[in-house]
């Protein structure tokens, strides 16, 4: 079935409201804030999939939350993780890693970690400090020619007047 050609034409169009001021966010740039929200929804989406939070083992109340905020510190301490990368990275070379590959590579020698962990903590430091550079080149992201990355759209010249705003206008904008 071929789409009418008002639903073509309407497909042109994204509607955007909010009620930050323009002079603190041009109406060009909200669509740019927009796309870093839903990268949230991705990461959570990702933690949600990678950690298998769907999937838990036990009927016991007491092992199931166990599980699941053993889960949910897992996610923090490689998100943590990968954000430092990921900063680091982007301010010397403009590039970034992706969070799917990090978790994976991760994941992959989490029993190895956890082994580690109960024998020897700074041993266990040391093998995730090693893990983390090996496997560091396989986890950046590929860049795509043909449209930006959120990092790119962050760093255009929007961002840089969000820095001049003070914490205490954050609450009292309406």
């Amino acid at each position: 079935m071929n789409p009418k050609e008002i639903t073509l034409k309407l497909c042109d169009w994204t509607l955007m409201i909010t009620n930050v001021p323009s002079d603190l966010l041009p109406a060009e740039k909200v669509y740019d804030f927009y796309r870093i929200r839903w990268q949230i929804e991705i990461m959570f989406k990702q933690f949600k999939s990678i950690l298998r939070l769907n999937k838990i083992n036990t009927g016991n109340e007491h092992r199931l939350l166990c599980e699941v905020y053993g889960k949910l510190i897992a996610a923090v301490i490689i998100s943590r993780i990968h954000s430092s990368l990921n900063i680091k990275l982007w301010n010397k070379k403009k590039r970034e890693v992706s969070i799917e590959k990090f978790f994976k590579r991760i994941q992959e020698r989490a029993f190895t970690i956890m082994t580690l962990l109960q024998m020897n903590f700074h041993e266990a430091i040391k093998f995730l400090e090693k893990t983390i550079k090996k496997c560091f080149g396989n986890c950046l992201k590929l860049i795509q020619r043909s449209r930006l990355s959120s990092l790119e759209r962050l760093d255009s010249h929007c961002f840089h007047r969000f820095e001049r705003i003070k914490p205490s206008q954050l609450f009292t904008l309406s």
